[in-house]
């Protein structure tokens, strides 16, 4: 299971595209959104059977990214999920 958040400002442009052996499978976006605060966010998750060897990863796409607003706002996370 993997997690990510992005924030950016007001007006910013990002799209996320989650990765998983160069296949795009899940994608997010912030399309210069107008709002009444000064940053917004934009959230996703991917559950996906992993074998070994297999690489996960998230990328930008579409458009050249406006602002990514780094620091403790800005994740991404993958959780181990086992069923028995």
């Amino acid at each position: 299971s993997f997690v990510w958040s992005f924030l950016s400002k007001k007006g910013g442009t990002v799209y996320i595209a989650a990765v998983v052996d160069n296949v795009d499978h899940v994608h997010t976006c912030i399309n210069n959104l107008q709002s009444q605060y000064m940053y917004i966010s934009t959230s996703g998750h991917l559950i996906y059977e992993l074998k070994k060897d297999t690489t996960v990863w998230i990328r930008t796409f579409y458009t050249q990214v406006t602002l990514i607003q780094g620091g403790l706002r800005t994740y991404f996370s993958g959780s181990k999920i086992s069923f028995m």
